[in-house]
């Protein structure tokens, strides 16, 4: 049996993110991330783990410029 979603509209004030700048965002419960965190991350999700300096990672010379 398929159940049907309970809201068929949103509660989420689109007008009111749209508007909203970087600078108002609160991110006071956010811990910011330190290049530590990077190098123990992975790549996941449908993506096959690469080697950090692969060829397919590796910046090309046009994006270095």
């Amino acid at each position: 049996m398929k159940k049907d979603p309970t809201l068929n509209n949103s509660l989420t004030d689109w007008k009111k993110i749209d508007e909203m700048t970087d600078e108002s965002i609160d991110l006071s419960d956010c811990p910011e991330i330190t290049p530590e965190m990077f190098t123990k991350a992975t790549i996941r999700r449908g993506s096959k783990l690469l080697p950090l300096h692969s060829k397919k990672n590796s910046p090309t010379k046009e994006e270095e410029k």
